[in-house]
């Protein structure tokens, strides 16, 4: 199917951009380094094998507005508040820039809301999407996002 047409519309005519993209959500998949919170005073003492965590992300791209919504799955037990960490809107990066789908291509590193987010994959739609928006676009291989992981290993 063709990302550029919707099932309903008949051949040879085009529709507007907004009933083409609309319902269309990018997808990405990405993670931020959060410093370990940790009581020195307490019964573990200070903090020496694990100074950070990996906070993993999901990261909506509204096609249509290009509103963004950021997203933690919810880990049982696990002490922190997690869920939507940004609400669907539009989001600036740290140099006051806004946000693209450009922005989000897997392998960046995108400094938004006070963190570093590492976009390590998209979803397949996303993926398409891409090839179809932006020619010069490939997938990034496995051993380039090992390698930003384990930078923090």
């Amino acid at each position: 199917a063709s990302l550029s047409r919707s099932a309903s519309a008949p051949l040879g005519v085009k529709l507007p951009r907004y009933v083409e993209t609309d319902k269309q959500v990018a997808r990405f998949y990405g993670h931020f380094f959060q410093e370990r919170p940790f009581d020195k005073y307490g019964p573990l003492g200070d903090r020496v094998v694990e100074r950070y965590m990996a906070r993993f992300m999901t990261i909506h791209v509204y096609v249509y507005d290009g509103t963004v919504e950021i997203n933690e799955p919810k880990e049982t037990n696990s002490g922190m508040s997690q869920g939507t960490l940004y609400r669907r809107g539009v989001l600036y990066k740290s140099d006051g820039e806004r946000v693209t789908l450009q922005d989000l291509v897997p392998g960046n590193v995108v400094s938004m809301l006070g963190r570093d987010f590492h976009i390590t994959d998209a979803d397949a739609f996303t993926r398409d999407y891409f090839k179809y928006v932006l020619p010069h676009y490939s997938s990034p291989s496995l051993f380039s996002v090992l390698t930003v992981l384990c930078l923090f290993v």
